[in-house]
């Protein structure tokens, strides 16, 4: 268990910068039970880390897509990618899936969108036929959870007294099995597409010249893109532009400074084409 300990004990000390110092009061949740614990923290409003502990005697299927977050407004924000540890200087690389065998810890970054408008209240993860809400934990809370956590023996044959002995006296977080009653609220947030388009993570709009001020809203220019598998944008082209110096500002806006988390198709990331509306904000 030091890797669990080592990525837990790095994460706490990021998350005490309070990065949802106005959107959330706590940024770490968990759920656990003798058969499997989840811990899910904010990297920034693009990316949270994942552990999963798999206790059970059967693999465990992730896929990115099913984590979800409800806000107190009730609005949703999904997961999209799993975001993998590449070298240095190369672009980023992502899957859609990651099996979890019996027995065993996996730690995932999960990429998406989570510019939440209101606070977030709620994680919610689907695996297989259940959903599970983890349950939101203080700072100080978490602090102890994963120093038991490092101490739990997954060789246990008897699980549930592994858990006791490590220093958990209940359970957390709830379940809901696909098809009940409980599980009904849940169901609609968790959409089986098979095609799923890339997100958008940053796209700044370019600056309208004072020398243009005189044309009418909304002033933009269309562009034709492609989204490569790592996220990048190659191949702009404009497909409705305005003139000459206006459109060049709008294609190197989106070449510079527009980001994305590519698409999937089926299983597997893909890449995408794309028409973009770049509107210009006045000065």
């Amino acid at each position: 268990m030091k890797l669990f300990r080592n990525l837990l004990g790095f994460w706490l000390m990021v998350f005490t910068m309070s990065f949802f110092s106005e959107a959330a009061s706590e940024n770490q949740y968990l759920f656990l039970s003798d058969q499997r614990i989840i811990t899910l923290e904010f990297i920034d409003d693009r990316s949270v880390v994942v552990n999963y502990i798999n206790l059970g005697n059967t693999f465990e299927l992730l896929l990115a897509r099913n984590l979800v977050f409800l806000d107190t407004q009730q609005s949703t924000y999904r997961g999209h990618l799993f975001e993998l540890e590449g070298v240095e200087g190369e672009p980023k690389q992502y899957d859609v899936s990651d099996l979890i065998k019996p027995g065993e810890f996996s730690g995932f970054v999960i990429a998406g969108d989570y510019d939440f408008r209101s606070p977030p209240v709620r994680p919610l993860l689907k695996i297989a036929g259940k959903i599970f809400e983890l349950e939101s934990l203080s700072s100080e809370e978490f602090e102890i959870v994963a120093a038991r956590i490092g101490e739990l023996n997954l060789k246990a044959a008897d699980k549930t007294a592994a858990i006791r002995r490590a220093g958990f006296g209940r359970g957390f977080g709830r379940f809901h099995l696909v098809g009940s009653d409980s599980a009904a609220e849940f169901e609609p947030y968790f959409k089986d597409e098979d095609i799923v388009p890339p997100v958008p993570l940053e796209t700044p709009p370019p600056r309208l010249p004072s020398s243009e001020s005189t044309r009418p809203d909304p002033v933009f220019v269309k562009i034709k893109a492609y989204v490569s598998r790592a996220g990048g944008l190659r191949n702009l082209e404009v497909v409705q532009g305005i003139n000459k110096k206006l459109d060049q500002i709008a294609l190197d806006t989106v070449q510079n400074s527009w980001r994305f988390l590519p698409a999937i198709s089926g299983n597997e990331v893909a890449e995408a084409e794309l028409t973009l509306n770049v509107v210009f904000k006045r000065q």
